[in-house]
């Protein structure tokens, strides 16, 4: 009964939407606090026991994407939703923004990663500058994750009632 009006599907659109807003967020602090833990135990190592740890840290490409689930990658756009010319329009719209983020994020990315590589290499790393370096490494796969559920979330309020019933079953199935 939660599209039977359109007061009843506007607040229940916003709960489920602060609900998947809140889970990405704690996904996105749990990935930080295993880090950060990481970077604290490091502390008891020796230096070449340190520069193992920090490389192999993995933060290529994927690294951000993989942990994202499977709702988040679906393409609206290729799913049997019968949108209409302005909903496709609306959707590609989100898509590209989302993507023209993404493209920004992971340029930061890859200069925190040369900054990092710069600071491996040194005969006495910061060990300060590496630990900085890689938390914001980390914050900023968060955002990736952050922008890839906004942006879903965008073009998924773009649907009718029984568009998002027709999501949900052809996720489940």
């Amino acid at each position: 009964g939660r599209f039977d009006t359109k007061i009843k599907e506007t607040l229940s659109s916003r709960k489920a939407n602060k609900i998947v807003t809140d889970i990405s967020s704690l996904h996105g602090e749990l990935m930080r606090i295993r880090v950060q833990y990481l970077l604290k135990s490091k502390n008891v190592l020796n230096d070449e026991q340190k520069r193992l740890v920090v490389s192999s840290l993995k933060f290529d490409d994927d690294a951000f994407e993989e942990d994202v689930p499977d709702i988040f990658g679906q393409d609206l756009l290729m799913l049997p939703l019968d949108l209409t010319t302005e909903q496709i329009k609306k959707i590609l719209k989100h898509q590209t923004d989302m993507e023209i983020n993404a493209l920004k994020i992971n340029m930061k990315i890859l200069y925190q990663l040369l900054d990092l590589k710069n600071e491996i290499v040194q005969d006495a790393p910061d060990e300060a500058k590496l630990d900085k370096t890689i938390l914001t490494i980390v914050d900023l796969g968060n955002q990736l994750l952050a922008n890839r559920v906004k942006h879903f979330l965008k073009s998924n309020d773009v649907l009718t009632p029984a568009q998002k019933q027709r999501l949900i079953h052809a996720i489940v199935i």
